[in-house]
């Protein structure tokens, strides 16, 4: 059995949410997020649901009420156990959180990372990917929470580093999408996880990643903080902290369609 490759990290960000929210003071848990329609104590109740829900227990059979942010499937299994956490008091959530944690660290070790398992999307998966989709929500949640209280950290964790393998992997076909034949963008990334790569638009319009060589059409230059936030859809393109270099034009499209996470 290969135990899945990001259980730690899993752990290391689930476990920061969970200290996190220990010290939340009470004005706090109301507290705005940058994931829409989301308060601090709406994160915390995500998290909870979340969890429960890949370590095999069933959605809750709950009707939710009408929310324009409430459209897909995918969208009623986030939002269920968020409203049906809805007025429970801060220690009462802080409670369940610790309990998810320590069920989830203990089950996560025992789990063969090839084996398949269930998605929210309905279909299967192995659990090695299941895992590195948990680390990325989690990651991009801590960080939600750690913005809204003003507490930055873990920006180079090993979460941190996991999310930004999920992002690179998806600007390929980003910029594929955006760009034509020829088109090389630029990204040029600093902070706490830097990085600096091109993406190239080949003839047949397949978008592939080389060295940061050559003279691209637009260079996107931005902290590690702006790019991840882009590429989790929490920050608008045209109010993001992005410097474009070249076909601005290109650069911006190229920004509005960073966002991976669902």
């Amino acid at each position: 059995m290969a135990p899945p490759k990001h259980a730690d990290a899993w752990r290391h960000t689930f476990g920061a949410s969970v200290a996190l929210a220990g010290q939340f003071a009470p004005h706090d848990w109301g507290r705005p997020t940058d994931c829409p329609a989301w308060t601090v104590h709406d994160i915390v109740a995500h998290l909870i649901g979340a969890e429960r829900w890949t370590m095999g227990e069933p959605l809750p059979d709950y009707q939710l009420p009408d929310l324009p942010h409430v459209g897909k499937d995918f969208d009623r299994w986030t939002e269920i156990p968020v409203q049906l956490r809805k007025g429970l008091p801060p220690a009462v959530l802080v409670a369940e959180l610790k309990e998810v944690y320590e069920l989830r660290s203990a089950q996560i070790g025992t789990l063969d990372g090839t084996a398949e398992t269930s998605s929210p999307w309905g279909y299967d998966m192995a659990v090695d990917q299941a895992v590195a989709i948990r680390v990325l929500d989690c990651w991009a949640h801590e960080q939600d929470l750690r913005r809204a209280v003003n507490r930055p950290g873990n920006l180079d964790s090993p979460a941190a580093r996991v999310a930004r393998a999920t992002f690179l992997r998806a600007l390929p076909k980003i910029v594929a999408r955006v760009g034509g034949p020829g088109d090389v963008v630029r990204f040029d990334v600093t902070g706490a996880l830097p990085f600096s790569t091109d993406i190239e638009v080949d003839a047949d319009g397949m978008g592939f990643a080389r060295g940061a060589t050559g003279r691209p059409a637009v260079t996107l230059s931005m902290g590690w903080d702006t790019f991840a936030r882009l590429c989790c859809g929490r920050v608008p393109a045209n109010r993001a902290p992005v410097t474009y270099t070249g076909n601005a034009e290109l650069g911006l499209r190229v920004a509005m369609k960073l966002a991976v996470t669902p």
